[in-house]
């Protein structure tokens, strides 16, 4: 996935969205998996696009924070401890709401 376009076909993108959870893409995510990488991607891509239209960000800096989003995106995969968060979205949206505010 680069900055919001992803390679796989819609229908299939979709499908695959919906049949991972966020804890086994996690797990797959750390056995190096690049597949399940991309469905994480997709799935937040639009959590990362909703949150740019509510802060309403003007639309030649959207790209910019999308960048951001992904990129946080990454660092809350990385960073990730199901000891101490509740859920992988709790976590990515407190990481995200703190770097565009």
């Amino acid at each position: 996935l680069i900055l919001g376009f992803s390679l796989c076909p819609p229908l299939f993108s979709v499908y695959l969205v919906l049949t991972y959870n966020d804890n086994e893409l996690l797990y797959l995510i750390e056995e190096k998996s690049e597949e399940a990488l991309e469905i994480l991607q997709e799935k937040y891509l639009i959590l990362i696009k909703t949150k740019i239209k509510e802060m309403k960000i003007p639309y030649d800096k959207r790209s910019d924070y999308l960048e951001e989003g992904l990129i946080t995106l990454n660092k809350a995969v990385k960073t990730f401890d199901s000891k101490k968060s509740s859920s992988f979205y709790s976590y990515f949206t407190l990481l995200l709401n703190r770097k565009f505010i």
